[in-house]
């Protein structure tokens, strides 16, 4: 797993992005564990590939993170990863079928 920025289209005016961990890419979704600025765990996230504008492997935040996440200052605070791990267990290739393996294993869903 690779600790990316994704920059997408629906946040290009506010200038905001996803932090987290790129699980895997098909040709269709993007499936990342998220992390919140300060490096906690957080949700997994699908999102279309044709949504996202830049993936970005260096930057002063993902600096930050890492730095956070060396020093043993990332936490789990929802006890997110273990349902995180479950999840992904099914390969998640676009967002209907994320949406059907969190339903099966009754996990909730947000849409942004």
């Amino acid at each position: 797993m690779k600790l990316v920025e994704l920059h997408t289209k629906a946040d290009q005016l506010s200038a905001s992005y996803y932090l987290g961990y790129l699980v895997y890419q098909s040709a269709d979704a993007a499936t990342l564990i998220s992390l919140d600025d300060d490096a906690n765990a957080g949700g997994v996230l699908v999102i279309n590939n044709q949504d996202i504008l830049t993936s970005v492997d260096e930057s002063p935040s993902l600096a930050y993170c890492q730095h956070l996440i060396d020093e043993g200052k990332s936490t789990d605070p929802f006890a997110l990863m273990p349902l995180n791990q479950e999840l992904l267990k099914t390969p998640l290739t676009s967002l209907s079928a994320a949406c059907q393996a969190a339903l099966e294993k009754d996990l909730v869903v947000i849409s942004p």
